[in-house]
């Protein structure tokens, strides 16, 4: 592999493009007292990151079935809970799959 490409395949500018989220669809959401901003970078992922600081909070994945899964940051467990099973955040966590969901339509 050329060592201008990314372990990905891509070359560095795309790498930084890809990481940056230039030219891609955001949202802004206040979700569990968090100013978020959620990208778009393909038809089913969107990362959602801290407003102020650029933190990644989550990813909320898109499956086939249409189902809608989210990965989040353990560092946000106060506001997420600590897994998908956890009652603690469930609300907040249904609102990224929402706010995810503004972005694919």
């Amino acid at each position: 592999m050329p060592s201008d490409l990314s372990p990905a395949g891509l070359s560095s500018e795309d790498e930084r493009s890809r990481q940056s989220g230039a030219d891609r669809p955001t949202l802004k959401a206040t979700i569990a007292g968090l100013d978020l901003v959620g990208t778009r970078y393909s038809p089913s992922l969107v990362t959602i990151t801290e407003e102020a600081t650029g933190h990644w909070v989550a990813n909320v994945a898109r499956l086939p079935s249409g189902t809608r899964v989210v990965s989040h940051n353990y560092r946000y467990r106060d506001q997420f809970g600590v897994n998908a099973f956890d009652p603690n955040g469930c609300d907040a966590r249904e609102a990224l799959s929402d706010h995810a969901t503004k972005l694919w339509n």
